[in-house]
């Protein structure tokens, strides 16, 4: 902790002393800018000179190209971590190349194993001591210079890493080892902590406008570590950077991610671009008299890069001066259901297609006497019914528009049933009617009587009596003896003159009920005068 207040200290004491002798805002620097390349020499990049290429050599020969392009515009400097002649995490006490104006060559000569000065590469010993390359980084003088624009630019394909394994000491910043124990994975507490050392160290480089450029190697990289390095070096790749990716190859990664030695070069020339040509900071930094000339749309309103279309942004510069984009302060105006054009799209209320139509509301019964409306918090829509709920009658009419009529338990009071659109009493069961006699059949036999009987006036031997006729002989009053009936009894005429027949049942009852009546008049007694 002490060691950390001191160095913050010692930042802050330059920083001073670099501001108090800062020309004005506007004042041409047209001096080369200066660079300090912090270059990653630990065991993961692989020794040198190495077939195919190591990533140490891809990443050397990137570094040399760039250099030797732009020797003449930029003044260059080399630190590498960890020290070329220690072991694990132990640093040297300056910068391997000190800032200076073509320094392209000695460069070569440290790096390149066919250089004069080569220190043998990386070994398997080395480890990752990211934090204190840049404490080592805020002690160098030419980089507070105020006469120069100054930058860090860092060359990794790791993470913060520095365990006691070597020789039994520790060489770590805050003199914690990194790992768990005795073995090489790391310590969770303390890669946080590392982390967030890390980030303070760019922030108080940035404050004393010193901007650190973050370059990534690799899929090993800490990647969130190394976005928000970028971004509190103001530094970042694009204004539409996610700092929270977790991908070290996204494209919207905030730093510098490369897979290959290629991608090293291609982005340190980006850099370089940035820092030697007319950036987007309010200086004349080309020296042509002519301030951000390259971007003549500064100041003017636009619309940013939310979600809506309203116009309440300003263009102004990017945080590494390399473009200008919409500054967008305000929040994302989101289209609601309210009547007003909210996402300035010229259309009103267009992500709701239902307004206005007929509905029906959360009432119990199914009839649209509703319109579909705005909701209050203008996230949705409601049906605004006003009218009383439909309840079925029972009236022959499908009252709640459900397509039954007159369906429902409760149509009709108390016990009476709902029937062809009335309410009526329930009908009583009914006895069955019982079934009707079957009538007797008539006495087809023609001849009734056996002749046994008192008042038969047939004869023995069961022969039909005598029908009645005018007189009891059988003889015809007029002669004719048609009609007679046998050939005994009293001879009488059938009436009717008709030829005989025989008499039925129902005309013999007759018959006797005739004659019994006869006698009884004759034997009642005749009345004196």
């Amino acid at each position: 902790m002490m060691k950390k207040v001191g160095v913050s200290l010692l930042v802050g004491l330059i920083t001073c002393m670099w501001v108090a002798t800062l020309h004005a805002a506007d004042t041409p620097n047209c001096n080369n800018p200066n660079i300090l390349v912090l270059f990653d020499v630990s065991g993961s990049m692989g020794s040198a000179n190495k077939a195919p290429p190591s990533k140490y050599d891809q990443a050397t020969g990137a570094v040399v190209e760039a250099t030797q392009i732009t020797d003449q515009e930029i003044n260059f400097g080399l630190l590498m971590f960890p020290s070329p002649e220690g072991k694990g995490c132990q640093m040297a006490a300056a910068p391997q190349v000190s800032i200076g104006e073509q320094n392209s060559q000695a460069i070569f000569d440290v790096l390149h194993p066919d250089g004069a000065n080569f220190w043998g590469g990386p070994k398997a010993w080395h480890d990752t001591p990211m934090v204190q390359a840049f404490d080592k980084a805020q002690a160098v003088e030419a980089l507070f210079n105020p006469a120069h624009r100054s930058y860090l630019i860092l060359i990794t394909d790791g993470v913060q890493d520095c365990c006691p394994w070597h020789d039994g000491q520790n060489f770590d910043y805050d003199e914690q080892s990194d790992c768990d124990g005795d073995t090489l994975a790391l310590d969770p507490v303390e890669a946080a902590d590392n982390k967030q050392d890390l980030i303070d160290r760019v922030s108080d480089l940035a404050n004393a406008g010193i901007r650190t450029f973050v370059v990534g190697f690799g899929e090993k990289v800490d990647v969130e570590s190394l976005n928000k390095m970028a971004k509190a070096g103001g530094t970042v790749k694009s204004v539409k950077c996610n700092e929270n990716q977790t991908d070290p190859l996204a494209e919207d990664n905030c730093f510098y991610n490369a897979s290959n030695g290629a991608a090293i070069g291609q982005a340190l020339a980006d850099i370089a671009q940035i820092v030697y040509d007319e950036s987007c900071d309010g200086l004349d930094n080309d020296c042509d008299g002519e301030v951000d000339e390259d971007w003549p749309e500064l100041g003017q309103q636009c619309d940013g890069s939310d979600a809506d279309q309203c116009v309440e942004g300003s263009i102004a510069c990017t945080l590494d001066g390399s473009d200008a984009f919409c500054e967008e302060l305000g929040d994302n105006k989101v289209e609601l259901c309210n009547s007003i054009d909210d996402d300035c799209d010229g259309s009103v209320d267009e992500n709701w297609l239902t307004l206005g139509q007929e509905c029906d509301g959360p009432d119990l019964d199914r009839c649209k006497t509703g319109v579909v409306v705005c909701a209050e918090d203008g996230t949705n829509t409601d049906c605004q019914e006003s009218g009383p709920n439909r309840v079925e009658l029972c009236n022959g009419i499908d009252d709640d528009c459900n397509d039954e009529v007159d369906d429902g338990n409760s149509l009709c009071p108390g016990l009476q049933e709902c029937v062809n659109g009335q309410c009526q009493d329930p009908k009583e069961d009914e006895p069955e009617p019982e079934p009707e006699p079957e009538p007797e059949p008539e006495d087809q036999t023609g001849t009734g009587d056996t002749g046994d009987q008192p008042d038969d006036p047939g004869g023995d031997d069961g022969s039909q009596g005598p029908v009645i006729g005018d007189g009891g002989d059988g003889q015809d009053p007029k002669g004719a003896d048609s009609g007679v009936v046998g050939d005994k009894g009293c001879g009488c005429r059938q009436v009717g003159g008709s030829p005989s027949m025989p008499l039925t049942g129902g005309s013999l009852i007759l018959l006797l009920c005739a004659l019994a009546l006869l006698r009884l008049r004759q034997s009642m007694p005749t009345k004196q005068s």
